[in-house]
């Protein structure tokens, strides 16, 4: 399977949910499935992307921002979830690099 890159980063080709429960940020407008268990009813990363007319975070100076990490899945650790926002990261400087 081709991987496919949200706005923040992840690769949501690697996620069980992907194409069952959640077709992507941008399919979804940023209305993706686990933001029942938020208070949020669009994504914030993908609200701030699309406010600021990015494609993505990595055109951002403030990325990652409080966003990533307000956003943490309660079942990882912290440390846990500063590896997965490391590797967002990653793969975002991975995408500008394959565009030049």
């Amino acid at each position: 399977m081709e991987n496919k890159f949200t706005c923040c980063g992840c690769d949501c080709s690697k996620l069980p949910c992907y194409k069952k429960e959640c077709k992507g940020c941008e399919a979804e407008c940023g209305k993706i499935f686990w933001l029942k268990y938020t208070q949020h009813s669009v994504c914030p990363i993908f609200e701030c992307v699309k406010e600021k007319g990015y494609k993505n975070c990595s055109e951002c100076s403030e990325a990652p921002c409080h966003r990533f990490f307000d956003l943490r899945d309660p079942n990882m650790s912290e440390e846990e979830h500063n590896k997965y926002v490391q590797r967002q990261m990653d793969n975002l400087k991975s995408l500008n690099n394959n565009n030049q």
